[in-house]
């Protein structure tokens, strides 16, 4: 009779250690969506400044920069070979829905003009992501904090049940 206790107690430890291990992969994925969208603010400043002195093309200056996001540089690496809006249609982006509507319609402008209208493009998008950037911030805390408190909720509920 007391092995039962001693499997429940096991199946119990088990369920909490992959409630921790799911709260901490959320924390890398919000750390992961903040890191990607300062990524691409820099790509964006990159792009600016490329366009502001030399003419390369858009493939070129995106296929020449250097990320420093791993999440990121798959889709820079797929953007330089096609096109900026082609890579932002795949699946599996690390950004978050709204990263991503700014990125978008970035790359919906980005290289239709003269050369002065794209480098303000280029620093209001920026700004843009900055403004975003200071939001995903502010909100990282409590983001985190709702994620763990229902990580919690649901593997403890669990381990009441089976207990």
């Amino acid at each position: 009779m007391n092995l039962i206790y001693v499997y429940k107690a096991v199946g119990a430890a088990l369920l909490i250690f992959s409630g921790v291990y799911i709260s901490l992969g959320y924390a890398r994925a919000v750390a992961r969506e903040i890191d990607a969208a300062k990524d691409a603010e820099r790509l964006i400043r990159y792009i600016g400044e490329c366009i502001a002195y030399r003419g390369d093309s858009i493939s070129d200056i995106i296929g020449s920069y250097v990320s420093s996001c791993e999440a990121a540089r798959a889709v820079w690496q797929r953007a330089g070979e096609t096109s900026l809006s082609e890579a932002l249609s795949g699946d599996s982006l690390p950004f978050d829905p709204e990263t991503h509507r700014i990125i978008s319609e970035f790359s919906a402008s980005v290289g239709r003009g003269y050369r002065e209208p794209q480098i303000e493009l280029c620093r209001s998008t920026a700004a843009k992501l900055a403004s975003r950037i200071g939001e995903l911030e502010a909100s990282k805390k409590d983001r985190l904090r709702v994620g763990s408190a229902i990580c919690v909720f649901i593997f403890l509920s669990l381990v009441i049940m089976l207990i």
